[in-house]
């Protein structure tokens, strides 16, 4: 399918819209993904063209979410109910005017709306038909689990303190940070002590206290 890095729609609180992935098109984009400036990913289908206007239902969503469509894991209208808190509506009439409608009772209606994709609606996919794109959604996942571990790491070092409790020396070395943070169980914020190192990491105020720069950081994830 397609790859369109053109703008879609600016949308106040999302921003400016682009396409990503167009997943089924007829004379124009039906069944599509965007990204904003935030990289954020929406799943959007325009679900009305008529003499009246344009409608599209637009839902934030996740690559895993996507892949489960492209392999016909889950229907359509799962795809796009699966995010409660993400469910847009944007109407442009006519005239050009823009109506956007969050959560609309009636649009996103699980068991009545004639907006969602049918009930049972799946893309029916033949073999290999979405490779590339399950490819790139597939690297999507990755790039967000990367950076959800760096992030952690990055909050880990950052909100606690590394204490050297002997006086002889204030230098702190990657190797010791690798002994303790090794230790440090994201699952077990408690003060935990490495006694080869004389490090402790504490959740309590201390009277010295280091951060790695992220050029450590880059190290001791790549570790």
């Amino acid at each position: 399918m397609k790859n369109n890095t053109s703008e879609f729609m600016e949308i106040k609180d999302l921003g400016c819209l682009k396409f990503d992935k167009i997943l089924f098109e007829s004379y124009y984009p039906i069944l599509f993904t965007c990204k904003n400036e935030k990289e954020q990913l929406f799943l959007c289908s325009c679900c009305q063209k008529n003499k009246k206007g344009t409608k599209w239902l637009i839902t934030e969503t996740k690559p895993e979410i996507i892949i489960k469509i492209l392999t016909d894991k889950i229907t359509l209208r799962n795809g796009f109910l699966s995010n409660k808190n993400s469910q847009i509506t944007v109407f442009i009439n006519s005239s050009s005017e823009k109506v956007i409608n969050k959560n609309d009772p009636i649009d996103w209606d699980e068991e009545i709306s004639i907006y969602l994709p049918d009930k049972d609606e799946y893309m029916d996919v033949e073999d290999g038909e979405f490779k590339e794109e399950i490819e790139y959604y597939n690297n999507l996942v990755k790039n967000d689990e990367f950076k959800y571990s760096n992030e952690n790491l990055t909050y880990k070092v950052n909100t606690i303190y590394i204490h050297k409790q002997s006086n002889n020396s204030n230098n702190l070395y990657h190797s010791d940070f690798e002994i303790v943070l090794k230790e440090f169980s994201k699952d077990n914020v408690k003060p935990l002590k490495n006694k080869s190192s004389n490090y402790s990491l504490c959740t309590d105020e201390v009277d010295m206290a280091d951060t790695l720069d992220s050029e450590s950081l880059s190290s001791l994830h790549a570790a």
